[in-house]
């Protein structure tokens, strides 16, 4: 039997639990952060049938969520039972209202290794809170984009200036908190060491290598390396607008064919991650279970 995890998430939200409560479940609501096709029955043992392009079961064998609800006690608790690949899994919405804003603890258990479950969560959760504070979840994931190309873009708007994203990219301080808490070197220059600590089985270096091409405030590449089959070189262009900086991220490389829902997902909340970081000084959500083999 493959192996299987727990994913734990907790994020803070700036609404009293009730509302939040009404984004997890409203049919409306839930078509806005969380799938395009969606059918819920407000009790424990009814459906919840969730899918389309913007949902991440439209990666895996179901093609939608066919769920049923475990848990249901409004504004506190949402629970729902459904498969991955054929594999029975859940996943409970925990809510506690502070003062001025409500704590979200998402658990996802019994998950199946190598679903990239991680990545789709805190797409998931981003936008959750981009709707509720903002009234907009502007930065949803298309899955059924053609992602078997040669190479991976994502673009995002951050509301900060472009030197405030370029430190973020190159200073090794501002890298620990939203990129990697394992980072070791960077030399900002190129032909230097690009080293967020990431180690293959054999220990060595692995995704980030070395600086290859840097333009302050402008431009940063370096080449990488994880996979045979996976992308050589990775480019952050930051392009200054006024409302803000758009930042393009390329990377490039990739074996033609190779299907590349991990990077196309994972660079995805790795830029919302930034974006979080730069305009709210802070890494937008703690992982407290699991990590990133689910």
């Amino acid at each position: 039997m493959a192996a299987k995890g727990t994913i734990g998430l907790k994020v803070a939200i700036n609404a009293p639990n009730t509302v939040v409560f009404r984004h997890l479940t409203d049919r409306d609501l839930l078509r806005q952060w969380f799938c395009d096709d969606v059918e819920i029955e407000h009790q424990i043992g009814g459906k919840f049938v969730f899918g389309g392009a913007h949902s991440f079961m439209s990666t895996f064998i179901e093609h939608e969520g066919q769920a049923q609800i475990s848990k249901y006690d409004p504004p506190n608790v949402f629970e729902f039972t459904f498969t991955l690949n054929g594999s029975p899994t859940s996943m409970e919405f925990r809510l506690s209202s502070g003062e001025n804003s409500t704590t979200l603890i998402l658990t996802h258990r019994d998950v199946p290794k190598e679903s990239f479950m991680m990545d789709a969560l805190i797409v998931s959760l981003s936008n959750l809170i981009g709707l509720i504070e903002t009234g907009k979840a502007d930065y949803r994931l298309n899955y059924l984009t053609d992602i078997t190309d040669g190479k991976v873009e994502r673009e995002i708007m951050i509301e900060r200036s472009a030197e405030d994203v370029f430190k973020a990219l190159i200073d090794q301080n501002a890298l620990s908190v939203w990129f990697a808490d394992t980072v070791q070197k960077i030399e900002p220059r190129v032909g230097g060491v690009y080293d967020v600590g990431w180690r293959s089985k054999d220990g060595k270096q692995v995704g980030p290598i070395k600086i290859t091409d840097l333009e302050d405030n402008r431009r940063l590449g370096y080449s990488w390396f994880y996979d045979p089959d996976g992308g050589n070189q990775a480019t952050w262009e930051l392009m200054p607008e006024e409302s803000g900086t758009r930042v393009r991220l390329t990377h490039e490389g990739f074996k033609q064919g190779r299907y590349n829902k991990d990077y196309y997902q994972g660079w995805h909340a790795y830029m919302l991650t930034l974006k979080g970081f730069v305009e709210k000084g802070q890494k937008p959500f703690e992982v407290i279970e699991g990590g990133w083999e689910y």
